[in-house]
């Protein structure tokens, strides 16, 4: 009886099962995150705080019961797919959506006191990231991400040697004239995330002729730069999606 029950469970709960109580479980699940993420974000209003104080507290104490359940229930039923009772159970409670999910929920059983409310207001945010459990679009993209790491981490790197460098060269350019904005090598380096990113705050600008022709090209390598991670990515949702449409034993 018991394995009749853990292995229904484990259908539910953890397979990618297509039956509609499957699909059920999913889309309440999903709303379920989807409620109380909202509630975390609407907790920060003052005024809503006020008047639907006791609605959200009751909405996420019952969010932390049911989170509590699936994940006890998920760390139970685990071993259907042939893993080891207790070596299967422990790797499994430590793949990264587990993880995820373990995060969710502990910062409710924090004496108060202990951590500040906004930090706990953040790890409920962070609920949001189990909606990569439920989600296909969420999943797609975190398997492209994670195929595209290696391009991804390249590109990252340049861009931090391209910070560097442009953030010293300016710092040389700027700090005889601006000492007091341009006053060191990291304190320059804001404007060079700013100016590489093309956001321009506008909180710190060069003004010497070989400044600004140093912010033009910086600026200039900036769209470039930051045009890179976008067709990678893109590159890698069109793997993904011709990798799908085409028949099992093609390559």
């Amino acid at each position: 009886m018991i394995v009749q029950v853990r292995a229904i469970l484990y259908e539910l709960m953890v397979s990618e099962s297509n039956r509609q109580a499957a699909r059920m479980m999913r889309v309440f699940l999903t709303l379920l995150i989807s409620v109380n993420v909202a509630v975390s974000i609407l907790g920060t209003v003052s005024a809503l705080s006020q008047i639907y104080g006791s609605v959200f507290y009751y909405i996420n104490l019952i969010s932390v019961v049911i989170f509590v359940i699936e994940y006890l229930v998920r760390v139970w039923v685990c071993v259907e797919d042939g893993r080891s009772s207790v070596l299967g159970r422990i790797k499994f409670m430590a793949s990264p959506m587990m993880l995820i999910d373990l995060v969710a929920i502990v910062p409710a059983f924090l004496p108060q006191g202990v951590v500040d409310l906004r930090t706990i207001r953040v790890f409920r945010l962070l609920r949001i990231l189990k909606l990569s459990r439920h989600s296909r679009a969420l999943r797609v993209m975190l398997t492209v991400v994670q195929s595209k790491r290696n391009e991804l981490g390249a590109t990252a790197f340049v861009g931090f040697l391209m910070l560097i460098a442009a953030s010293t060269v300016v710092y040389y350019l700027e700090f005889p004239v601006q000492p007091e904005v341009f006053s060191s090598i990291p304190a320059t380096m804001w404007w060079g995330v700013a100016t590489l990113t093309t956001v321009g705050y506008g909180d710190m600008a060069p003004v010497t002729p070989l400044g600004r022709i140093a912010g033009a090209v910086v600026a200039t390598i900036g769209v470039g730069m930051f045009a890179l991670p976008a067709a990678i990515l893109s590159s890698g949702f069109v793997e993904h999606l011709k990798g799908d449409s085409e028949p099992d034993g093609q390559v």
